[in-house]
C-alpha cells in the first residue's frame, strides 16, 4: 500500500487533470496536464524516498 502522503498528492494531481478535462477549453486542459506532469517530475525524488522507508 501507498504511503498516505504519495497517494494524495497522487489524487490530488490526478483530480486536477480530471478536472481540467471536464472545465477548461482543450487548450487550458493540455497546459494543466503537462504542468500535473512537470509536478511529478519534480516530486519523484522525494516520493522514492517515502517508498524506501
Amino acid at each position: 500500500m501507498l504511503p498516505v502522503r504519495l497517494r494524495d498528492g497522487l489524487a490530488e494531481v490526478a483530480g486536477a487533470v480530471t478536472a481540467a478535462r471536464l472545465l477548461f477549453p482543450g487548450w487550458a486542459a493540455v497546459l494543466v496536464t503537462l504542468l500535473a506532469l512537470a509536478c511529478c517530475g519534480t516530486e519523484l525524488p522525494r516520493w522514492r524516498r517515502l517508498l524506501s522507508q
